[in-house]
């Protein structure tokens, strides 16, 4: 429960009670000394009460949790395919080429993901340079 997460409150009273709380810091049950009032709920009769309600549920939540953790790790590993590697002409800058020509073409924008248009002189250039935004997308988009 949330309440084992509590700090240890003595409360404002000036009984003197032995009783106990989770530590969540050393994840043991401690004992400590009760005004008698007020406090909070991490406040235990006895050393069993306490590891029965905080100690013995923190462990098994802890283990329930990196059980899951674990599976899924081991799915993700495991049962997804491996991406194949995106082409290193898609990592390349848009580069317009040499010429004065206006020829519509496009780009792979690496940073976007996304194949954009692109006025390619004609000459020059690099090979991220696609006729179609299909083409662009069939080589570069796996």
């Amino acid at each position: 429960p949330d309440f084992c997460f509590h700090a240890q409150e003595p409360g404002v009273c000036r009984g003197y009670f032995t009783r106990y709380f989770y530590n969540k810091e050393t994840k043991l049950c401690e004992a400590f000394k009760y005004g008698g009032c007020l406090g909070n709920q991490n406040n235990f009769r006895s050393l069993e009460e306490c590891q029965n309600t905080c100690q013995d549920n923190c462990e098994l939540m802890f283990l329930i949790t990196l059980s899951f953790i674990l599976c899924c790790l081991t799915l993700f590993f495991l049962v997804l395919p491996e991406l194949p590697p995106i082409p290193s002409l898609c990592m390349t800058p848009m580069d317009r080429g040499l010429c004065r020509a206006k020829e519509l073409r496009f780009f792979y924008n690496f940073s976007t993901g996304r194949c954009r248009p692109f006025s390619y002189s004609g000459c020059g250039g690099n090979e991220n340079n696609f006729v179609s935004r299909k083409s662009c997308l069939r080589i570069c988009k796996k």
